[in-house]
């Protein structure tokens, strides 16, 4: 029986991987560096609510305040979104303070202001998801929208992927794939409002699809690299993998390992399956390092003194 904790990942809305390759996890809070490109976004803000001829001390003094909220919703997303996460981030200062452009228009400047200032007491940096987390049903299109015009959807999607905890090969093979199948929004929007991508009729299996059939190979090396993170010999992993992988129900495979909810397919018996290839390809210690018991008796000897 493979043990509850780890081996049988659950997607859930993260935005990375929480300690291990096997949990792919769509949201959460990261805590990474700040980059030095947040000057172009602010001046981007700055540039754009100046512009205007003269007026009144009353107008002049509005203006000034408009353009400093500005700055400050640009700079906190900016923050939030091209913040450097494992350097694969899909915004630059230029496209988040598009975005936070976009969105002043969009949802008007003292909605972003609010979202922005909530965010900053959870030190947004690096995730989206706590600025736009606060989107209402009504918004997040708009926002979506606003996001869709401000990036390349293409080469996004993949970046994300990544993001999200996948390899690299496995990012460049699926992402566009989803992109085809039309999910490349439900990827972006789990990555920027932290919504869950497995509820969106369709995606899981699409997502499966595209891991077991024309991605198989980036699958079973990303397989590869989940079991040597739990201490498994690359040797022993790769046996596992190739028997994963040459099983007729790979994709049943795919689908109860990633833990992608699917109610047509029967966990139990995949489990027992993925186990029992684990058996045959793994030492007892590796075994043991994964929780599954072989059912295996001991025979205990004792010696009799005379």
């Amino acid at each position: 029986m493979l043990r509850d904790a780890g081996m049988a990942p659950v997607f859930v809305s993260c935005v990375r991987r929480a300690g291990t390759a096997s949990q792919r996890l769509w949201r959460s809070v990261v805590t990474v560096r700040r980059v030095s490109i947040l000057a172009l976004g602010v001046a981007l803000a700055l540039g754009l609510a100046a512009c205007g001829g003269g007026g009144t001390a009353t107008t002049t003094t509005t203006a000034t305040t408009a353009a400093g909220d500005a700055a400050s919703v640009t700079e906190a997303v900016v923050a939030a979104l091209a913040t450097d996460i494992g350097e694969t981030s899909p915004f630059d200062a230029a496209s988040a303070g598009c975005v936070a452009l976009g969105a002043i228009d969009a949802v008007g400047l003292d909605r972003m202001v609010s979202v922005t200032a909530a965010a900053a007491a959870d030190a947004g940096l690096g995730d989206p998801t706590l600025i736009f987390g606060q989107m209402t049903d009504g918004e997040i299109p708009l926002m979506m929208t606003v996001v869709e015009g401000c990036v390349d959807i293409d080469s996004a999607v993949p970046a994300v992927i990544e993001i999200f905890g996948f390899t690299t090969d496995v990012a460049v093979c699926a992402g566009p794939a989803l992109v085809a199948d039309g999910f490349g929004e439900t990827i972006m929007e789990a990555f920027v409002v932290g919504s869950d991508p497995t509820i969106v009729t369709g995606f899981n299996a699409a997502f499966v699809d595209a891991l077991a059939g024309p991605c198989a190979d980036a699958t079973r090396l990303l397989l590869v690299d989940d079991l040597v993170i739990y201490g498994v010999s690359t040797e022993s992993a790769t046996c596992a993998a190739d028997a994963f992988g040459e099983a007729d129900n790979f994709a049943e495979v795919v689908t109860v390992w990633m833990g992608i909810p699917d109610e047509t397919v029967d966990t139990t018996a995949i489990n027992d399956q993925m186990t029992q290839a684990l058996i045959d390809c793994l030492t007892d210690d590796e075994l043991v390092a994964l929780g599954i018991d072989t059912g295996a008796e001991t025979t205990v000897t004792t010696t009799t003194q005379p």
